[in-house]
């Protein structure tokens, strides 16, 4: 498929799709709100055309639907945040079916600029693993399809929909991609510990029309340090249905400093992004009709052969190596600093053979390999031939442990963005790598291994160094 990786995981489709779904409009909107997509809930930022185009959408305000009949257990006179979300949860878990239409707000803010997109989607929902989920942001549509046998999940970007067996329980595999709470993970039954540990009911409020209440939770970090990410929950008090999530989530300018690249301007403001749903239609155990689940494909569209991009990607990585490749010509030269503080360059070798070791401590091949090149540092000396290790990450410490430890004795370098260029300029795809570069400076072979030291001592051979 030209455009696999949109062809989702049914977990991460489900979870980004129906964050927050089995909500409506409050009555009484509460101010706009930032809100941090948790994991598993965020879907791919607007382009700016897009954003423009669909900010200016009026939102339309639900109308009470069929949820409103839903009978749940009576509460207290004064229940708690943790007797309300666990009443929740069991009327979730226990609905056989569940159709809505919905549709998600997004918005992001950053050091004052803004980006807004919205997302239509509509589910039908039966146990086990029956379900039509699709979802539509301007031309773009996917939609997965489960008629209990087959799960087909299709991309209109791509025009391919692909074909896979079908899940056992649909609602648990989607739980999997985490994040705050919503519908999905309530029909899948998921525990509440972590949500109901912070949560408190902080007030009551009409929402369409359905008197609810309202609890504020932390949720769980994840993904990026210093992102601080609450939700609310507006929970109707009859029905104990969800009628609206408002996840916040602030990332602070020295947060997002900390984790700008080296040498990028970091923001002037904070990161604030909102997530929204809104429910037009909602029915909980309602009959479904078979046909619903049910997959045809749209005219043009074609059926994903797995085997076939399988050998379409190995062409395209095989000529991406060919491209890549600098085998026969000059080796660029390059100047970085060892990882004791000395200034060494690739000239400090001219007129002898040089071996160049390309690794990073993120990898455990490229650890490895440069350990198996730190066997043979004693034969490559006295050979007279030269090494020396170019690490493309910026974890000194890590790859100061793999020198001790492997006891390497040539010069390791590092720098941070530079070696990544060095790299470049090289054709590294894969680590580790390790060239071949003669007396000349001419590069006359390659290793790709995480053992290549066997491999260097036949390329040596081959341009007479024995």
């Amino acid at each position: 498929m030209k455009k696999s990786s949109a062809l989702l995981s049914l977990a991460a489709i489900i979870a980004v799709a129906l964050a927050g779904c089995g909500q409506r409009t409050a009555s009484k909107s509460p101010a706009p709100e930032a809100s941090a997509p948790a994991a598993g809930k965020s879907v791919s930022p607007a382009k700016p055309s897009e954003a423009a185009s669909t900010a200016k959408k009026p939102v339309a305000r639900a109308v009470p639907g069929k949820a409103a009949a839903t009978k749940a257990p009576a509460l207290a006179a004064k229940p708690t945040a943790k007797d309300i979300l666990l009443r929740t949860a069991g009327v979730y878990k226990s609905a056989k079916s569940l159709a809505l239409d919905a549709t998600l707000s997004e918005s992001m803010s950053l050091a004052g600029k803004n980006k807004t997109a919205l997302t239509s989607l509509s589910l039908k929902f039966a146990r086990p693993n029956r379900m039509n989920l699709r979802f539509s942001r301007g031309k773009e549509t996917m939609q997965v399809v489960t008629d209990g046998k087959k799960q087909f999940v299709y991309d209109s970007n791509a025009k391919q929909y692909q074909e896979l067996p079908a899940p056992k329980d649909i609602s648990k595999a989607a739980a999997q991609a985490g994040g705050g709470i919503s519908t999905i993970s309530l029909l899948a039954g998921a525990k509440l510990d972590s949500f109901i540990k912070s949560a408190k009911l902080v007030g009551s409020e009409s929402v369409g029309g359905v008197d609810s209440y309202v609890i504020e939770y932390t949720v769980p970090a994840k993904g990026m340090p210093g992102l601080v990410s609450k939700e609310k929950l507006w929970i109707g008090k009859k029905d104990g249905l969800v009628y609206q999530i408002v996840t916040t989530g602030t990332a602070s300018a020295k947060a997002m400093a900390a984790h700008a690249k080296k040498g990028a301007k970091p923001p002037k403001g904070p990161l604030v992004i909102t997530q929204k749903a809104i429910t037009q239609n909602i029915a909980m155990n309602a009959a479904i009709s078979p046909s619903t689940f049910k997959f045809s494909a749209p005219k043009g569209v074609t059926k994903f052969d797995p085997k076939a991009a399988r050998a379409d990607m190995q062409k395209r990585i095989t000529a991406m190596e060919k491209k890549m490749d600098k085998t026969g010509d000059k080796a660029p030269a390059f100047g970085l600093v060892s990882l004791d503080g000395k200034q060494v360059t690739s000239a400090d070798y001219t007129g002898k053979p040089l071996i160049a070791v390309f690794w990073s401590s993120m990898s455990k091949s490229a650890k490895d390999g440069i350990a198996d090149m730190a066997k043979i540092q004693s034969t490559l000396r006295a050979k007279g031939v030269g090494l020396i290790a170019v690490t493309l990450d910026s974890n000194k410490a890590a790859a100061e442990k793999v020198v001790s430890d492997a006891g390497i004795g040539f010069p390791v370098l590092m720098g941070n963005d530079k070696a990544g260029e060095v790299g470049g300029k090289y054709g590294v795809m894969y680590m580790p790598t390790v060239f071949i570069i003669d007396g000349h400076g001419v590069i006359k072979g390659k290793v790709v291994s995480d053992a290549p030291s066997a491999g260097v001592i036949a390329e040596l051979a081959k341009i007479g160094v024995k």
